[in-house]
């Protein structure tokens, strides 16, 4: 039996196509654009795990697309976040407007 953790499994998915994000800071909440909604909840998960508020995924009417909204904090700010979500495997940053 073969097992893999989900990082291993997002890093095998990266090679296929790479979640794309884009950012858009709204003062102390920034706007996370997903190009699949089906990602969402991955994505959640690694910013609860940051230790960031992160709300539930909304569907972009008439795309694939998904859309959360992340509380920052004293300790993390846009810049932050961007940092954290570069780190992330499987995931390329985009720069357009989210």
């Amino acid at each position: 039996m073969i097992t893999a953790n989900r990082s291993q499994i997002q890093k095998v998915l990266a090679k296929v196509e790479p979640l794309k994000i884009w950012l858009r800071p709204m003062g102390k909440t920034c706007k996370i654009r997903l190009h699949r909604l089906e990602d969402a909840a991955w994505v959640r998960a690694e910013l609860v795990g940051h230790d960031l508020e992160c709300s539930k995924a909304l569907p972009v009417a008439g795309t694939e697309q998904g859309v959360l909204i992340v509380k920052l904090n004293s300790q993390i700010d846009h810049s932050k976040l961007e940092e954290i979500v570069k780190n992330f495997d499987a995931v390329t940053l985009m720069h357009d407007p989210a």
